[in-house]
């Protein structure tokens, strides 16, 4: 059931790398992108049907396995110990660095 829903919203790179996890790495990676694709159409306040999940990817999906993941902003990670995911936006008409997201894992 999640791999459909990633065939029907990511972009093939997305799904992809998600096709290549397995068990609560996979599930743990699909809902952080789910999640920060979500945050970026809200912020924008378009909605999904506005502008649709597939028309931005984010890179390095294996940070998101893991329990430490933190930005896309590799700059404001310096010192932090952080892992960061790289963006591209330029389908959404916009800019990745105007962007920083910040996931929090309350452990």
């Amino acid at each position: 059931r999640m791999m459909g829903i990633a065939k029907r919203f990511f972009t093939e790179e997305e799904t992809d790398a998600l096709g290549g996890m397995g068990g609560q790495e996979q599930a743990t990676a699909f809902c952080r992108l789910w999640t920060l694709k979500e945050a970026y159409v809200k912020a924008r306040g378009l909605g999904i049907a506005g502008i649709g999940l597939d028309k931005f990817r984010f890179k390095g999906l294996e940070q998101l396995r893991e329990a430490s993941f933190a930005s896309i902003d590799p700059a404001a990670l310096e010192g932090g110990g952080c892992k960061s995911v790289e963006v591209d936006m330029s389908e959404a008409g916009d800019e990745a660095c105007r962007w920083q997201m910040i996931s929090i894992d309350p452990g």
